[in-house]
């Protein structure tokens, strides 16, 4: 087992920080140490910190790993990479240090469960969105900086009793509705594989102090797009189960996004992200637990098993663009889903190019329901009373949304009135395919500032509509390329993986099968040691 004298003999090499409150991470960090040829210096528990969750466990459970050590890990980490992006919001350290003395008590007792508790000792982070007992949950917001959370969301409660210690709450937009995080509580969270790109929205915080190694897993929100686009644009695994499948409770929003009923979609869920599909496909039962306090969780469709499919008879389908070119991806992102359908046609699936009329209709259908569940009027409402004067990105996007309103007009109406057979349509379709890959967005991930900056800046996110349009549709994302264009060289580039109705366990399986043929999440350079790059 790795000694905590041992870790904090490399650890010594790193420097401190200046907290604002209670554990609050600071900016104080101009740069991490480094040497004499100007290059940064990487303690060698950086490798530990970029291992899957799952292995992480399984080192703590072996004995090889102290769960006192691994978070040591992470917060040293923390303190020396994470104010490069800014992503934390609040630092559990003090409580995380406490869980992880206990845990190591525990280990020594023999008191562990390892079957129920498989992230035993692990750290993970949660979007701060949803409540964590007794630190502060603003949801991006500046009047809500006092709010502080009086008991666990159900997610976060039943990723505890699963073993794992929470460490970090993360960053996200104002009002956490907004494709970059750019809050104006905690500020702009940036993209580490391009520090001039954003990391996503909403739940960027997240992706972000994942894919720099600084959390190992953590728990987003998805109502059109949030988990999906942060976790492609920083080149993780990410889930958005069915929206009906994970329970709400304990997540912050002040919108209804459809919870009235099977005739209008439910767009909200929230969903696992990871920087493999195999710590998903850990996470997911862990959190889709059913609880009998939410109504909108179903309660009789246990999560599937992945491996018990076999490969060879899942049908998959897949598309790269809209037939009327909007939301239209570049060469690279459409050659990652052709890639793609490839790569599983030589591992045996049954795959075939299939876009039906129908899915045109798609993008009007979302935008109805879209101005149904949140109008301009009500983004300006959220923006008096929740302290969001001065957000540029929230006024970009209640500006956007304005024209949306104008430009649809009476027809949201039509748009709305045709979704009843445009869903039974969609799900026929579903469950004649296993799954449907597709791109995520247009582009790998955009320069700060670019969010709803025009129509079709807007449009660019209504791929997310395929799953957030039917309440009862998964989708997931994993990274498959690199840009090698000039304008976004470097950035990872994800798909997107839609499943039959609560199919997550095939979605899983699919993303698997990709992230074996194509390497699945690559660290960013910048933060890895010369030996790593």
């Amino acid at each position: 087992m790795i000694s905590r004298r041992a870790f904090l003999r490399t650890a010594g090499m790193a420097t401190g920080v200046t907290f604002l409150g209670a554990s609050r991470l600071g900016n104080a960090i101009a740069h991490p140490p480094m040497d004499q040829t100007n290059r940064w210096i990487h303690p060698p528990t950086d490798a530990i910190c970029l291992l899957p969750a799952t292995e992480m466990a399984s080192l703590i459970r072996t004995g090889k790993l102290s769960p006192v050590d691994l978070l040591e890990m992470h917060i040293e980490r923390i303190k020396r990479l994470e104010p490069f992006i800014n992503a934390v919001t609040y630092l559990d350290e003090l409580r995380a240090l406490r869980r992880a003395r206990a845990a190591v008590k525990a280990i020594a007792e023999d008191r562990v469960n390892w079957d129920r508790q498989p992230l035993f000792g692990v750290p993970f982070s949660v979007k701060n969105s949803l409540d964590v007992k007794g630190i502060q949950v603003a949801c991006g917001c500046p009047t809500l900086k006092y709010n502080i959370a009086t008991k666990d969301a159900f997610v976060v409660a039943q990723m505890k009793k699963a073993g794992a210690n929470f460490l970090a709450a993360t960053n996200l937009p104002f009002f956490s509705v907004i494709t970059e995080t750019d809050s104006g509580l905690h500020g702009i969270t940036k993209n580490p594989y391009n520090l001039d790109r954003t990391p996503g929205g909403s739940s960027g915080g997240e992706a972000a102090l994942i894919a720099i190694g600084c959390s190992p897993m953590g728990i987003g929100t998805d109502a059109g797009g949030s988990i999906r686009f942060p976790s492609a644009w920083c080149g993780l695994a990410g889930l958005c189960p069915a929206p009906r499948r994970v329970s709400h409770r304990g997540h912050f929003t002040a919108f209804n996004w459809g919870r009235a009923g099977i005739d209008e979609p439910a767009f909200m869920t929230v969903g696992p992200m990871a920087r493999t599909v195999r710590d998903l496909e850990c996470m997911l039962p862990i959190i889709a637990t059913p609880d009998g306090k939410e109504p909108i969780t179903v309660v009789d469709t246990p999560v599937g098993k992945p491996w018990n499919v076999p490969a060879n008879r899942i049908r998959v389908a897949y598309f790269t663009k809209w037939r009327d070119d909007r939301a239209k991806p570049t060469g690279e992102v459409q050659d990652a889903v052709e890639s793609s359908a490839q790569a599983l046609a030589r591992r045996g699936c049954d795959v075939q190019m299939q876009r039906p009329t129908f899915f045109d209709e798609t993008i009007d259908i979302g935008d109805a329901f879209c101005l149904k569940e949140v109008t301009p009027e009500m983004l300006r409402e959220a923006s008096n009373q929740f302290g969001g004067q001065g957000n540029v990105a929230f006024e970009r996007m209640i500006a956007w949304w304005g024209g949306l309103k104008t430009r649809m007009g009476n027809t949201a109406t039509k748009w709305r009135n045709r979704y009843p057979a445009w869903r039974e349509k969609y799900l026929k379709f579903m469950s004649e395919v296993d799954v449907l890959l597709t791109p995520v967005y247009p582009t790998p991930a955009p320069k700060h500032g670019q969010a709803f900056v025009s129509k079709a800046a807007g449009d660019d996110t209504t791929w997310a509509y395929l799953v957030n349009n039917v309440d009862v549709v998964p989708g997931g994302t994993v990274r498959i390329a690199t840009s090698r264009e000039e304008s976004s060289l470097g950035l990872p580039i994800g798909i997107q993986v839609l499943g039959s109705p609560f199919g997550e366990h095939k979605v899983l399986r699919i993303m698997r099968e990709l992230e074996d043929e194509f390497g699945g999440y690559q660290p960013p350079s910048d933060f890895l040691p010369d030996s790593q790059r």
